[in-house]
């Protein structure tokens, strides 16, 4: 039921999506699994925030889901919930909180000995975008390129070329513009979704090109 619920999700479908991870999530208490049950507590976030809107739904979803992984000491599921608080700060404009929240989360995953961290770093980037500073986003992006190890992280790709090329656009840098389109277009074959964080830099790219007379790349 999670797994299914969590297709469900990155195919576009929220409400289906939540039908299946409340029935994952009441599955998990009854049989007193709390981990798993924190873990779904936390998919059920995301789908709140990202696809529902509904930000006072998604924090106390993690609020729940960070308190069972601290009694469980599992600092791995900490730092998860940790940038999905930094997420929902975002979504509601609070961008200085968002940031603090995704640097403890990259020192929570850091803690718990595992890459996770790469997460929030993406994040942090595409922030970076919204807030035009460019350079930062690129040294960010590039870092969690650079970062990826085999398919482990694939589905971070299609974010990861999208916001190279909002920054080609922003820069006029037209030959990579191609070569980031082209790269988007294979990670979305390989990974197909249906994410608001993939939208806006693609939405901002064009507007930058059809500043620049680029109306087709627009």
């Amino acid at each position: 039921q999670r797994h299914w619920g969590l297709l469900l999700r990155r195919w576009g479908r929220p409400d289906e999506s939540m039908d299946k991870l409340q029935r994952a999530a009441d599955s998990f208490r009854h049989a007193g699994d709390a981990l798993w049950l924190a873990y779904t507590l936390f998919h059920q976030a995301e789908v709140q925030l990202v696809f529902l809107n509904d930000q006072q739904r998604a924090m106390a979803l993690l609020n729940e889901a960070q308190t069972l992984f601290q009694e469980l000491n599992y600092n791995r599921g900490f730092a998860d919930c940790a940038n999905g608080l930094a997420e929902v700060h975002r979504a509601m404009g609070n961008l200085a909180n968002a940031e603090e929240a995704y640097i403890a989360s990259e020192a929570a995953f850091k803690r718990a000995g595992v890459d996770g961290a790469i997460v929030p770093m993406a994040n942090r980037g595409l922030m970076k975008l919204e807030r035009s500073q460019f350079d930062e986003a690129h040294a960010l992006l590039e870092e969690v390129r650079d970062s990826m190890v085999g398919n482990q992280w694939a589905r971070l790709m299609p974010f990861i070329n999208a916001g190279f090329l909002e920054i080609a656009a922003a820069r006029a840098e037209w030959d990579s513009w191609d070569t980031h389109e082209d790269a988007l277009r294979i990670s979305l074959e390989r990974t197909p979704m249906a994410e608001p964080d993939l939208a806006a830099p693609l939405e901002r790219a064009g507007d930058h090109a059809q500043v620049e007379g680029e109306t087709e790349r627009a």
